[in-house]
Formats: structure tokens, C-alpha cells, sequence
């Protein structure tokens, strides 16, 4: 039963985290930051102050 709970909750982050990456995404290109994009995909230390920047949820802080 906890194995299962545990499963759950990482596939949940594992969407979350698509759909946070997703908008992030979506708006550094809405900007025209292109370099910051490719950054974002890149350099994880990046992505979560970017996340930090745009106000968006980081499951891994």
C-alpha cells in the first residue's frame, strides 16, 4: 500500500514538474529569450531561479 502511495506521489510531481517547465518555457519564448530557453532546458540551477522569477511552483526546492 505505501509503495503504491509513494508511486502516486511521484508521477504526480513528474507531471507537475512537466507542466511547470512547460510554462516556463512558454513564457521565457512569449519575451523573445531565446538563449534563456535554451538555458532553462540546460542548467537545472537556472531553471529554479528562472521558476523563482516567474513565480512558478519548483517541486524540487
Amino acid at each position: 500500500m505505501m509503495c503504491e502511495y509513494l508511486n502516486q506521489l511521484e508521477e504526480q510531481g513528474e507531471i507537475n514538474g512537466e507542466a511547470n517547465l512547460s510554462s516556463l518555457l512558454e513564457k521565457l519564448y512569449d519575451l523573445g529569450r531565446s538563449k534563456d530557453v535554451e538555458l532553462a532546458v540546460r542548467n537545472p540551477d537556472a531553471r529554479a531561479k528562472m521558476y523563482k522569477e516567474f513565480s512558478i511552483p519548483n517541486y524540487r526546492d
